[in-house]
């Protein structure tokens, strides 16, 4: 009689799998223009990046509070019923980056199970707070960062913000200049820890502006493709673009034709400047400037 087949077992060849993968992650300001860098990239024959799966944001956290919670509950056995014996042990920070990491590659491996891909990648525009510890759980993956003028983030994040939670947003903020402003301090602050780490590990991170994936998409999905070390001929690179096309993903519209209840809503850049209030965009310039100007936005 045949031996039913071991879960955990199918489980081990994944990981090992994955292990002969590159890894890297996708991350930046919300409304930056993930999703789009997101889908140019899932468009190449030998990579993989599809969905959003915030390990850091989400998973880490629940994780932390069920170690947590545990090691509660064998401490107070330790103490109260086996006062003789030796203490069972309690679950450490390791172990809970341990598992993290487990959890996470056991996560990366179904998205590339498969397929015949070199390159797995995920992104969560909110990857860029954990970078420390995504960096430190694997210390050989890569990160691009997806940069935007934080004028336009907040024109975009605002209807983005009235198509999914509209009741929310109207009960949260007066209008787009509260919630830019509201904000504004989590985006400049963004902007900075990615410089950090990009000044700590310039090989492990490449930094890419949405304006200029508008204007040459080609030549700058290039560049990430340099930097993952994948392949970059002129038949990929204009597959991705298609693939990835404003047109395409909106499902027909030009850039600039607008339709607020898609999630590719518009496609242009500039918005900020003309939408948001004159004492808007000096706080902008007062709170962020030196961040944006880094990233060679000018106020």
């Amino acid at each position: 009689m045949k031996a039913p087949a071991n879960p955990l077992s199918a489980l081990d060849r994944k990981l090992d799998a994955l292990s002969r993968l590159e890894i890297f992650f996708v991350l930046g300001t919300m409304k930056a223009g993930t999703t789009w860098v997101q889908l140019l990239l899932d468009a190449h024959p030998e990579i993989c990046c599809r969905g959003e799966g915030h390990f850091t944001s989400y998973l880490a956290p629940r994780l932390e509070q069920a170690l947590g919670e545990y090691n509660r509950i064998i401490a107070s056995k330790n103490r109260d019923i086996f006062t003789n014996l030796p203490d069972f042990p309690l679950l450490e920070k390791s172990h809970l980056l341990y598992l993290l990491r487990t959890a996470t590659s056991l996560l990366l491996a179904e998205l590339a199970d498969g397929a015949p891909v070199k390159w797995v990648g995920e992104k969560s525009p909110n990857n860029v707070r954990g970078l420390d510890l995504l960096g430190a759980l694997f210390p050989t993956a890569r990160f691009v960062h997806v940069v935007r003028d934080l004028r336009d983030v907040a024109v975009s994040g605002w209807f983005h913000n009235l198509r999914v939670s509209p009741q929310w947003t109207e009960e949260h903020f007066k209008d787009i200049d509260h919630y830019a402003l509201t904000n504004l301090p989590e985006w400049s602050a963004e902007l900075r820890l990615a410089r950090r780490f990009a000044a700590a590990h310039p090989e492990r991170m490449i930094s890419v502006r949405y304006e200029d994936l508008l204007e040459a998409p080609a030549a700058n999905l290039g560049r990430v493709l340099d930097f993952l070390g994948a392949r970059k001929d002129e038949q990929i690179l204009e597959a991705c673009r298609k693939a990835a096309s404003f047109e395409t993903l909106s499902g027909g519209r030009q850039r600039g034709d607008e339709d607020r209840g898609s999630h590719f809503r518009k496609g242009l850049a500039g918005e900020g400047r003309l939408t948001l209030a004159p004492a808007t965009l000096e706080r902008f310039e007062m709170a962020a400037g030196p961040e944006m100007r880094a990233f060679g936005y000018g106020c």
